[in-house]
């Protein structure tokens, strides 16, 4: 099997953790207590790499490391859109592009997308629209 075969067979497990852990998310950011998205926070850094172990094998990736600097940063979250933000960053840690936050309360969503605007100055947060294409063993950009 593929690398790319060994991943995908690892995001149904994934999914569904992520889809469990959806509920707590919106849940936490309603409340939006610290303590409870700071419990929130070690708790996917926790059973993460319990759920997605062979993935983060197939991977080659150390969780433990990938997560240590984010560790630090959890304790010290004061607000659902660092939250958010928080969550996004250890995702990113599996470095698989169908991993991600589907749905956030609708206050929560509108606080970050308040913040984005903010740090954004007017400028816009995409990339230069470029599309990869895997054709064999070559990537073509279009």
């Amino acid at each position: 099997m593929t690398q790319y075969g060994a991943a995908a067979r690892h995001r149904t497990v994934v999914l569904a953790l992520l889809l469990t852990m959806s509920l707590t998310l919106r849940t936490a950011c309603a409340r939006g207590e610290a303590d409870d998205l700071r419990a929130d926070v070690q708790f996917l850094l926790e059973e993460l790499p319990k759920k997605a172990r062979g993935l983060l094998r197939d991977k080659g990736i150390d969780w433990k490391k990938a997560t240590k600097s984010l560790k630090g940063e959890a304790k010290k979250l004061k607000d659902p859109v660092e939250y958010v933000r928080l969550v996004e960053r250890i995702l990113a840690r599996l470095q698989d592009g169908h991993a991600g936050i589907v749905k956030l309360a609708p206050d929560v969503e509108a606080a970050l997308k308040a913040a984005n605007e903010d740090e954004a100055k007017g400028r816009r947060w995409t990339g230069p629209r470029v599309h990869l294409l895997l054709a064999g063993d070559e990537v073509l950009v279009g």
